[in-house]
């Protein structure tokens, strides 16, 4: 009896130990971490590009000056103006190295080249200025011609005004360097045309005359600067150097720049070379409208 109990207890144990075995074992705790899939990295090509270019470097290039677009040379023309129905002849010389933004030098002659354009060539600024400079002058000429012997009557001075307007927008102009001189009766019209029309010019030269139209409003003639020159052989040469010198004296009075310069050894004639040398040229140059220079 003892021998079937045991035998009976012994199948027991093995019949539980097979059913444990066989059982899957879940785990009690659920993992608080979040899963991380890993994955294995893929070997890829680098994309090919093509090395930069490589260029020497290079110099800045040159300023471009801009043309004046018209042919180097000596022009006779005309002007004319509807408003007063009269003209100015006139010569306008243009330089070599011409460009824009130029000064205008606006030459008036003497009684001698009244009516006389051919004489002008000779006569006339550009004849002085290509001895100092060649055909290379830093500038540009005007030269009118007048039919009377005045630059002051009529309605010659607002034909002047017209003629400078015309020519500074057809050659584009520097208009703040309009710088006007003349010799003899040419100065008279200096004279004149800065007591009338002060606002347009940066300089003055007026050679071996005093006065214009009598009379010379000095305050607004002290608005340019003015150097003026007259010879010592003469009685009328040395007659005008009072008056002159009483001219710079007004003007420089109003607050105004003036210089007056005796030319010795030289008379009426003659004054006009000795004056308009290299020295006056580059003063003229160096003075701006609106600009009074000191001393």
């Amino acid at each position: 009896m003892k021998q079937i109990r045991f035998m009976i207890l012994a199948f027991s144990v093995l019949f539980l130990l097979a059913s444990c075995a066989a059982e899957e074992i879940i785990p009690t705790e659920i993992p608080t971490e979040p899963m991380i899939a890993i994955t294995e990295p893929t070997e890829t090509e680098p994309p090919v590009t093509e090395p930069p270019e490589t260029t020497a470097p290079t110099e800045p290039a040159e300023p471009t000056i801009p043309s004046l677009g018209e042919a180097a040379g000596s022009r006779y023309e005309c002007y004319y103006s509807d408003e007063y129905d009269d003209y100015l002849n006139y010569y306008v010389h243009i330089p070599e190295n011409a460009v824009v933004d130029m000064p205008l030098i606006v030459y008036l002659h003497g009684d001698g080249e009244v009516n006389r354009p051919q004489a002008l060539p000779e006569r006339g600024l550009r004849n002085f200025a290509t001895k100092i400079y060649g055909e290379d002058y830093p500038f540009i000429i005007l030269e009118p011609n007048t039919r009377v012997k005045s630059w002051i009557d009529g309605c010659i001075p607002e034909l002047l005004i017209g003629l400078i307007d015309r020519v500074s927008e057809r050659y584009s102009i520097n208009v703040d360097k309009i710088i006007i001189t003349g010799h003899s009766r040419g100065a008279i019209g200096v004279w004149d045309m800065i007591s009338t029309y002060p606002e347009y010019f940066s300089a003055a030269v007026p050679v071996s005359s005093p006065h214009g139209s009598g009379h010379i409003d000095y305050i607004k003639a002290a608005g340019v600067p003015v150097w003026t020159f007259a010879g010592d052989i003469g009685d009328t040469e040395r007659w005008y150097h009072k008056y002159l010198a009483q001219n710079v004296d007004q003007i420089t009075a109003c607050g105004g720049f003036g210089r007056f310069t005796v030319l010795k050894d030289c008379d009426h004639s003659t004054a006009r070379s000795a004056a308009y040398v290299q020295e006056t040229f580059e003063w003229m140059l160096a003075q701006e409208n609106g600009v009074i220079p000191e001393e």
